[in-house]
């Protein structure tokens, strides 16, 4: 992975986990195959088959946008 020539992607290896430590292993499980954006914010299925989704446009603390 180090020396692989990517799209762009990144890898965060900051968290570690052990062998034997089942309650992080699923925690770290649960986070991975959750849905990457809201399927409450799906707002209809337009005639021509366009999802259209409301994005949050709330401040964030840190002056970014977003949930």
């Amino acid at each position: 992975m180090r020396t692989w020539q990517h799209s762009g992607f990144s890898v965060d290896k900051s968290v570690r986990l052990d062998a034997g430590d089942t309650a992080a292993i699923e925690r770290l499980t649960q986070y991975i195959v959750r849905c990457p954006f809201s399927l409450d914010r799906i707002v209809s299925l337009n005639p021509d088959g366009k999802v259209v989704y409301r994005a949050e446009s709330r401040p964030k603390g840190d002056g970014l946008t977003g949930a």
